[in-house]
């Protein structure tokens, strides 16, 4: 391979990897952490400390990483990549990145014992999170579903748009994840049961369907559908990994922790079941999952190496 074509490989992967990580981040960050923001109020202090002291590494670094990478486009897209597209790419990723440090964040150090809550912080919160920060981050994937679909024109349309959604899967699943289970589980311990019920109950199904559930089950008929439309240069056995690997998450997650962890948790709050979630999570789900994230990564390197050396 040439050593620009190493450079295009490279920068490609991990542009795409960040950017529908950073999609999930930011999705589950505003439906599932800032809309939450207003339900805790006994062990306010405590719960923001764990807060800021997580999102550093999984919310911050990110954003700023996306950009770099974003503007690493310019020197090492493949020409079919128009250089619009590419300004635009960076734009959104800049527009997202100064909301996030210029406005989220004194928004989201607002919510102290010593500034108090009003709901005019918490409206704010929420419009600058999802009009600055989740929306460019959304438009700056729709464009790359477009570069994605001119970096494999060579695939089939049906194969095109499979392989895709398979990959912008998994890594979206990635972002939503570690925010679930590296943010949220923790951020449970210091809720306490006089706002537990309420901090737990109040939400909405149907964003806790399309944002967290649909993405993360969707990649398992995908996958079924990956035996007989993936790409040539995929080996079945990659596919079959795959799959085994959701089946595995789906099984434990249906047996285990829906009706012995999550709907407990609905009747009460408890201690020990969280630190069981928190515990068992890791060995059954989370490093299952990990192995699909690296996975996914392997398998868009090994497509887009053909078709950027081709």
């Amino acid at each position: 391979m040439k050593t620009t074509s190493g450079k295009t490989l490279w920068a490609l992967t991990i542009y795409f990897i960040l950017l529908f990580f950073f999609l999930g981040v930011s999705a589950m960050m505003h439906y599932f952490v800032y809309s939450k923001f207003d339900k805790v109020h006994e062990h306010i202090l405590e719960f923001m400390n764990v807060f800021n002291g997580r999102i550093i590494y999984l919310f911050y670094f990110p954003s700023i990483l996306l950009l770099l990478s974003s503007i690493s486009l310019f020197w090492f897209a493949p020409k079919n990549f128009p250089k619009w597209a590419i300004f635009a790419s960076i734009l959104f990723s800049t527009i997202s990145l100064f909301a996030l440090f210029f406005l989220l964040i004194p928004l989201q150090n607002s919510f102290s014992p010593t500034q108090g809550f009003t709901i005019e912080k918490y409206n704010n919160l929420l419009t600058v999170s999802f009009k600055f920060q989740l929306l460019p981050i959304l438009l700056q994937g729709f464009l790359s579903f477009w570069f994605l679909i001119r970096l494999f024109s060579d695939l089939k349309i049906v194969r095109r748009i499979i392989f895709i959604f398979l990959l912008a899967l998994a890594f979206y699943t990635a972002g939503t994840d570690f925010i679930e289970k590296l943010i949220n589980y923790p951020l449970w311990l210091t809720i306490g049961a006089k706002d537990w019920m309420t901090f737990r109950q109040e939400g909405k199904l149907l964003p806790f369907l399309l944002v967290y559930i649909l993405p993360a089950f969707l990649p398992l008929v995908l996958s079924v559908m990956m035996f007989w439309l993936k790409p040539n240069v995929i080996k079945l056995k990659y596919i079959l990994l795959y799959f085994g690997l959701y089946l595995f998450i789906s099984i434990v997650s249906a047996v285990y922790f829906v009706p012995k962890v999550q709907l407990q948790l609905n009747k009460g709050y408890s201690v020990s079941l969280i630190n069981d979630l928190i515990r068992n999570d890791f060995p059954l789900r989370f490093f299952p999952a990990l192995l699909i994230y690296i996975l996914a990564a392997f398998l868009f390197f090994k497509v887009a190496k053909t078709k950027i050396v081709e």
